[in-house]
This record gives C-alpha cells, structure tokens and sequence, in this order.
C-alpha cells in the first residue's frame, strides 16, 4: 500500500511540474507591517509579474487584498512554520481576505507560507444573521472567462466564512496546507464549508488537512473534472468529510485519512451534522483507494451511480453502514453502482457486534448462537483477532469461547458451537468481501459453508448455523464496532 501511494505522489508530481510550470518574473517586493501590501501588489503586477514577500509580522487588512496573474503572494518563515499573518478586522465585515473576481482571464497565482485569519468567532457561526456572509479567506472567480494554474502552498487558513472558495479554474493546487475552523450559516439550511471548489477541473490537494468546519463539510468538490484528493486528512467537519457531488467526473480519492465527521451538535431548522458520511462520491467516474474511514455518524463510504474503482479502504467503527447507499440530508437518495470493484478493508482487532443483512439483528450467544434485538450486553459481542489472510479467531465477550464448525459432509447443514480457543482450524473464520460493505463469513475447515440465520429467518431468536452459501442476505454480515 505505501508503495503505491508513493508511486501515485511521484507520478503526480511529475504531471503537474509539466502541466502547471508556471514562467518565473523578476520582479520582488518585500513588504514590512508598516508597509500597505496592495501598493506592492499592484507594483507586481504593471511590471508584468513577480513576488511579493510580507516580512514576519501581522497584518490587519481594511479591506481585500486583489491579486492578479503572474503574481506570488508569500510569507516568512520561522523554521517551516509561517511567520506572516493576514487577519480580517475585530468588527463584522462580508469580504474576502484575498480575492481575484474577473470577467478576464487570469493565470499562474501562487500563495505560499501565510497564516489567514479570518477572526470570526465560532459563537455567532450558526446564527444566519451573522453579517459574515462573504468573509472568505481565499476567493478566486473567473466569471466568464478561465483561470488558471493557482496554487495554495504552506497555508494556513482558519475562522474565515470558508477558507477557499474558487469557481471556474483549471489547475488548482493545495499542498502541504491546514484549513480549518471555517465555516458560518448563510440560512436556516446553508452552511459553508472549509473549502468549495466549483466548476474547478485539474484538481490536485496533496498532504493537506481540513479539519473542524464549524458548519459544513472538509472538502466540497462540484461541476469539474480530473481532479485527485491525497495523503490529506478530514476529520472532525460538522457534516462531510470529504463531498463530491453528481456534476464531478474522473476525481481520485487516495490514502486519506476520514475519520469522525459528522456532528451531534445542534444545528438549525432543516440542518444538521448527524447522520452524515465521512466520504460522500457521487462523481460519474473515479477511483477510492486506500482511504481510512472511521468513526462518522453515517456511512463511512458511499459511492453513487458512477463508474471505477472502490478498493483497498479501511472503513470501522461508522455508526451507520461501512460502505453503502444512504440517505444523506435533504438530498436524494443513491444507489450503489454494480460498476464499482469492491474490496473491504481488513478489520482491526478488536470488539465488534455482528448483525444481518437479512433481519437487522444482531448475533449473540445464549446456549447457542441465535440472533436477538441489540442490547448492548456483553454476549453481543465477539472480539475479532486478524491472523492474516482474511483468517479471524472470534472469541464471545461474555464467556471467552471461540466460534467453532462443526459440520458432517454427509448432511446440508452444520452448526457453531462456541469452544475452548485452541487454534484448531475448525476454529479459523474467513471474511469474504461482498458489495455494499457486506461480508460472508466462512469456515477455513469447510470450505464454502458459511454462516446463515435458519431458514432465513427475520425473527428474534432463529439460530445461525453452518451452511453452503447461495448468496442470500441471510449469509451476509456487516461487523460494527461498538
């Protein structure tokens, strides 16, 4: 796995030095406290181009800094920590931090080793009268026109409305950045997020993190092409981790980190963080490789009605399904796509209830294995231990017994009792992948028997017993953490 996330970051990076090179201009300002950085910018740019390098300090800005093509806006560094801060003012204010909106073209913008803050207090971000409305701390349309090549470097942006907000550009770059803590209510049902790029194609956001927007989601990717997400971390947003919306197409979604999006807090009147995905793919096309999704208030994983490949992710402990089609909001339901390759992620050792597909009960132990309404008891749960190769002991939290088969070829059925763990193969479970995050359960021993509730079953109490699988939803299992 890491060889290939290596591979993919090589590849990348070669890609973009040749598709995105931007020209080099001489021109190069440095700019003290003291000093107005618009009047430098603006010197920049009628020569034609170059940098302008704020000194270490703080800046408070009156109003936004405009930028324009050919330009680098970049701060001082103290070691590899940015030493330069661009903030908005104490009082209420609705304009971006730095914009450039433009019906002309525009190209090859670099902001690099900058603190951006917007100094909203996350007290009033839910309220929709906040007057914060356009408090970005990155704005970037091309109105008619395109734009193009803007790269985002060693930045970090926080309580800002949204930390970036672009429309209408190709080749689009975050690297090595942090947002987070952005995000303010714009409606009862509109929140904002810590970045949204719209009708932005060339996408490429590498070893970056979007963590905590107040009201919205990590990332929030629409109406583009080509765009790839990786080695970056989403975690903590209100709603989504990561959301890719219908109108994206060809988007890579690669060895991120997705973990505990969604909130429980209170939001407004047809808004909330509950129930929400940490990757939410909805693109007509694309790849979700190597992903950890863990511990999100909805599914971990859903991916819509287009084509490519889902493989290789780690998805645990998600208070709804692991991978799945769900009900997301106010927006419309999605059913999983047959055209994507499914290969769940191994499960971590560790305590785990069992429930089927078949009857949405869970299995437990008493006096055998049979499946009951959850309860939270101990004998619910089975701690899993990986010995590789799909090979799992399951061993009952109440009495400390293994699942075992038992199983006489010369009959259809066989049963699982639970015995003293001795590391027979008798006692070695398979976990066999199927489509919407589902497993099958098999015995090492007996090839191809497999758990199954009695004669499918959809009530409490029906033993689960050994038998030869068909494939029905009575032999298919999603294993959840506690």
């Amino acid at each position: 796995m890491k060889n290939k996330f290596l591979a993919e970051m090589q590849s990348l990076a070669l890609l973009g030095a040749f598709m995105f090179a931007a020209p080099a201009y001489s021109l190069d300002v440095t700019v003290t406290p003291e000093q107005d950085i618009q009047t430098a910018i603006n010197t920049v740019l009628n020569s034609g181009g170059g940098t302008v390098t704020l000194a270490a300090g703080t800046w408070t800005l009156p109003q936004s800094l405009t930028l324009g093509s050919n330009l680098t806006l970049k701060g001082t560094l103290n070691g590899q920590k940015a030493a330069t801060v661009i903030q908005g003012p104490a009082a209420v204010y609705s304009w971006p931090l730095i914009s450039l909106v433009t019906s002309n073209a525009f190209a090859n913008i670099t902001i690099k080793d900058l603190v951006i803050d917007g100094r909203i207090p996350r007290s009033v971000a839910f309220d929709p009268n906040n007057g914060y409305f356009d408090s970005y701390g990155m704005y970037f349309f091309a109105q008619s026109a395109n734009g193009t090549n803007i790269t985002i470097s060693n930045v970090e942006v926080k309580n800002t409305a949204q930390g970036v907000h672009a429309k209408g550009i190709t080749g689009f770059t975050i690297k090595d950045s942090h947002f987070h803590d952005n995000g303010v209510m714009l409606s009862n049902t509109l929140g904002t997020h810590n970045a949204y790029l719209r009708r932005v194609s060339s996408v490429l956001i590498s070893n970056s993190r979007f963590i905590n927007s107040w009201t919205g989601d990590g990332l929030h990717l629409t109406v583009g092409t080509g765009s790839t997400i990786i080695g970056s971390t989403f975690v903590r947003n209100y709603r989504l981790g990561i959301h890719v919306d219908e109108n994206a197409a060809n988007v890579d979604v690669l060895y991120n980190d997705i973990s505990n999006n969604g909130s429980d807090l209170p939001g407004t009147s047809g808004y909330n963080g509950a129930y929400m995905s940490g990757l939410g793919f909805y693109a007509t096309s694309g790849r979700i490789i190597g992903n950890t999704v863990l511990s999100n208030t909805g599914i971990g994983i859903v991916a819509g009605t287009g084509t490519g490949v889902l493989e290789n992710n780690t998805a645990l402990g998600n208070r709804g399904d692991q991978y799945g089609p769900t009900q997301i909001g106010n927006w419309a339901r999605y059913a999983e796509s047959n055209n994507y390759t499914q290969a769940n992620g191994p499960i971590l050792d560790g305590y785990y209830r069992i429930v089927s597909k078949n009857s949405g009960l869970t299995m437990e132990y008493y006096n055998r294995i049979n499946q009951k309404p959850y309860f939270g008891s101990s004998n619910q749960f089975w701690y899993f231990t990986n010995l590789g190769k799909g090979q799992y002991k399951i061993v009952n939290q109440w009495n400390g017994l293994a699942m075992e088969a038992m199983y006489d070829p010369a009959t259809t059925e066989g049963t699982v009792p639970l015995t003293v763990y001795g590391g027979a193969q008798s006692q070695i479970w398979k976990m066999v992948a199927a489509n919407g995050g589902y497993y099958r359960l098999c015995s090492e021993k007996f090839p191809g028997m497999c758990l199954d509730v009695a004669s499918s079953s959809t009530s409490s109490g029906a033993s689960i017993i050994l038998k030869t699988f068909l494939g029905g939803d009575s032999q298919l299992w999603t294993v959840k953490a506690p």
